[in-house]
């Protein structure tokens, strides 16, 4: 009889120690997945931090000046100068490459266009100074005067009498003359906008931000985002993730996965923005969306401390 009301009173007490068990497990379980949860959140496990702003300035050559290069000078040159991608910042190795093709066609010029021209300009003035006598020596001094320039000389008229030759020849070569030191000076133009020397430079500004995930899910960034000072907004979009480029114009997200901090370089949509951005005491903050609809910024900062300037003018 005692046997047995022990044993009833045992299987409440069991009863009540296995559905704590139960209840600290559940509670376990909740917790663990809330903690879980919160660590996966984008506020808690992306962070982005600004490492480098990199503002490259630097020589651009026209459209205009690229096709002068093609059809005028690349005609006479031995030599054809190469023209790299017009109204784009040239990096370094472009503008050193383009420089010493131009100097070598500026050489070109003086030696075998423009001192043939100074000379025969020189002979015919001599000439019209003193004309030899009778017609005949004139007509020969004159198509002797020009004998070193091919394409003038093959074309004189010689029908003409010789002081009528000797005046289609000097304006002729004055003409000429004109024109070759015009292309002259345009390539000391160009030269000396490659190296800095005259015209705005050109500007392009890189940002860089490293974006860690310390969760074990990925998160989904828009290519394109914005750095942000006060009320001003700039676009930015971006470029390269590590050493991988992205197809910004194709895609609208890319995933951050968990681990190691990316290197995420931006530019801007419109490089004229940046000034006012990058301004003295200015504190600036980049912003992206995510593929969840919610957004991710960083702290405000101060943008001179992460500044680099780099030049790409030529110095040969």
């Amino acid at each position: 009889m005692t046997a047995r009301k022990s044993a009833e009173g045992v299987k409440p007490e069991l009863i009540k120690n296995i559905a704590a068990y139960v209840a600290t497990g559940i509670l376990g379980a909740a917790v663990t997945y809330g903690i879980t949860a919160f660590n996966r959140l984008p506020s808690r496990a992306l962070t982005i931090l600004p490492a480098g702003i990199h503002i490259l300035e630097g020589p651009t050559i026209s459209c205009d000046d690229t096709q002068f290069i093609v059809a005028r000078v690349n005609s006479y040159v031995d030599q054809d100068v190469k023209v790299p991608p017009c109204d784009v910042l040239l990096s370094k190795t472009q503008a050193d490459d383009l420089v010493d093709g131009l100097q070598a066609a500026r050489e070109y010029y003086k030696s075998e266009r423009i001192q043939f021209f100074q000379q025969a300009k020189s002979r015919l003035a001599a000439i019209a100074k003193n004309p030899p006598q009778p017609d005949q020596k004139l007509k020969e001094a004159t198509l002797a005067a020009i004998g070193d320039l091919q394409f003038i000389s093959a074309h004189a008229p010689t029908d003409l009498n010789g002081a009528s030759l000797l005046q289609w020849s000097q304006a002729r070569v004055e003409l000429v003359l004109t024109d070759v030191s015009a292309e002259f000076d345009r390539i000391k133009s160009i030269l000396a906008g490659l190296k800095g020397e005259s015209a705005q430079p050109a500007k392009h500004t890189e940002f860089y931000f490293v974006a860690t995930n310390a969760s074990d899910v990925e998160f989904y960034i828009s290519t394109g985002c914005a750095m942000r000072r006060d009320d001003t907004s700039v676009p930015i979009v971006l470029e390269k993730v590590d050493r991988d480029d992205i197809l910004s114009g194709a895609l609208v997200y890319i995933p951050v996965l968990p681990g190691r901090g990316k290197l995420m370089k931006y530019t801007p949509r419109d490089e004229n923005q940046t000034v006012a951005l990058l301004s003295p005491k200015s504190r600036i903050y980049l912003v992206c969306t995510l593929a969840n609809g919610g957004t991710i910024r960083t702290k405000e900062f101060d943008p001179t401390a992460f500044i680099a300037k780099e030049r790409t003018y030529a110095t040969n």
